[in-house]
């Protein structure tokens, strides 16, 4: 190992501020200088791409000295245990036993950045679902910033009468359950508009016709515009734990903007350019020239729209930036009791799992956040017309999410290289050993340490009580507030 004559750079390995925890490794975004050369040892750790690889993910960790692979996670005959090393998964979670990871196939020294369970968020009719269960139970006051959402077919009923008490005078929005970048939404005012869509299916050996699923939400109204443009915002949160919850809210983010000025006029009602914000749909609309400066395509950051209502309509940011925090961490706790039962069912080790989520959170004009989906697979891919404020936020994120997880150095190339290690990045380390310690993360908990979790685990349960106390019966808040729209 060599300088590279950087003296200020950064050290590839650090040790951690906890006596008897080993090292672990540092990622940095590609422009950022190391203040030392890769030793041989450090090049033998593996990176897996087991499905599609990541452009931005690579790079953060081949600049960190990781080789990459490709991997197997997904394969019915794959039965092989995966013994050790890093995964970075790019597929969707799934239900179905085809598509699925199978997480009792990773050993504790498997690092990976999925969750068993999170398809209860990432799937938007399961989020509503479990969304409404906690609606129910804490009421509207408490958990009303998800826009409220019809599952069809099962529920037209519900929604047709809904859309007849309010004489067709709102505005619905069409979703599909699983899918993302704006694909199949429509804008609605009337049952007769609602899409249906039938597939033969195969069951028992038999052709059943089946109604495809769909979402209607309540569409809201009144954003907040920027020159008359309506927008959204994904923001992003590492979930590092889930029993107890671990969240990590990221500052910066990303701002999008629909393409045409907002308008809920009739005649507009199918042009999409105007209601939705996915850049992969929006980058197929007209050329913008009136977007705020510092915009590339329909793309700003959430640093640069904070400064702008500071500065153009004079708005303190601070309290929505805290509404978007309560709205992250509830977001959390609608999915959390059936994710806990699954990692606590399929995962080994407290060392296994994280979870990068992407959230797109709304504004409406009184400055109040809702959720509109969860991302469990945020897009981290470097578009060339937005080229400038991909890579500047995203290649950050990944670095700081590496670090925040903490990746030891693999156990076998800790035991093979550990004299190699210690002397090229370690001088004075007094640690028993320099790699993954399984002891640091096992799942068995003493008394004590129960007894601690305990407290500030329930203590949020305590406040949500306590504030639905004072909002009165969380039924009654539902049937209260049933007849409002967003």
């Amino acid at each position: 190992m060599t300088s590279n004559g950087d003296d200020h750079g950064t050290p590839r390995i650090r040790s951690s501020l906890f006596p008897n925890v080993p090292p672990y490794h540092v990622f940095l975004p590609p422009w950022k200088n190391y203040n030392c050369t890769i030793s041989p040892a450090l090049r033998e750790e593996e990176w897996q791409f087991p499905a599609q690889i990541m452009p931005v993910v690579k790079d953060v960790v081949e600049h960190a000295g990781f080789k990459i692979a490709k991997g197997i996670l997904r394969c019915d005959d794959e039965k092989d245990i995966i013994m050790a090393g890093f995964i970075w998964d790019n597929l969707p979670l799934v239900e179905k036993s085809i598509d699925a990871i199978d997480f009792t196939r990773l050993k504790h020294g498997v690092k990976i950045n999925k969750f068993p369970g999170f398809f209860d968020l990432n799937r938007k009719d399961l989020l509503w679902k479990n969304f409404y269960k906690m609606q129910l139970k804490y009421g509207v006051k408490v958990f009303g910033f998800h826009p409220d959402t019809y599952r069809l077919p099962a529920e037209r009923k519900e929604l047709i009468a809904r859309m007849k008490s309010e004489k067709f005078s709102k505005l619905y929005i069409v979703k599909l359950p699983n899918n993302y970048c704006g694909i199949g939404a429509c804008m609605i005012d009337h049952p007769k508009m609602i899409p249906q869509k039938k597939k033969v299916h195969t069951e028992n050996n038999k052709p059943v016709t089946k109604e495809d699923p769909i979402i209607v939400q309540s569409y809201i109204s009144n954003p907040y515009l920027i020159n008359g443009y309506k927008f959204d915002f994904r923001i992003y949160v590492l979930v590092t734990s889930v029993d107890p919850l671990r969240i990590y809210l990221y500052k910066n983010g990303l701002v999008r903007f629909a393409t045409e000025k907002f308008s809920t006029s009739k005649e507009n009602l199918e042009n999409m350019f105007i209601h939705l914000t996915n850049f992969t749909f929006n980058k197929k609309g007209d050329t913008v020239r009136d977007y705020p400066p510092g915009c590339q395509v329909n793309k700003w950051s959430v640093y640069e729209l904070w400064d702008y209502l500071k500065e153009k309509d004079h708005i303190d940011p601070t309290p929505f930036w805290e509404g978007t925090k309560d709205v992250v961490i509830k977001t959390l706790l609608c999915g959390h009791e059936n994710i806990d039962k699954m990692v606590k069912a399929s995962v080994g080790s407290f060392y296994n799992n994280y979870n990068l989520l992407g959230l797109d959170i709304f504004i409406d004009t009184d400055l109040k956040p809702y959720l509109l989906e969860v991302n469990t697979i945020p897009s981290l891919f470097i578009n060339q017309i937005s080229k400038e404020i991909d890579l500047r936020l995203k290649a950050p994120i990944i670095a700081e999410t590496m670090n925040i997880c903490g990746h030891h150095i693999s156990t076998s190339v800790a035991a093979r290289h550990k004299a190699d290690i210690v002397k090229s990045y370690l001088p004075g380390y007094e640690g028993k050993t320099v790699g993954y310690d399984h002891r640091m993360y096992c799942k068995v908990r003493s008394q004590e340490e129960v007894v601690k979790q305990d407290k500030y685990t329930n203590s949020y349960d305590e406040i949500i009580n306590g504030e639905s106390c004072k909002n009165g019966d969380g039924d009654g808040d539902v049937e209260e507030e049933e007849e409002e729209e967003e």
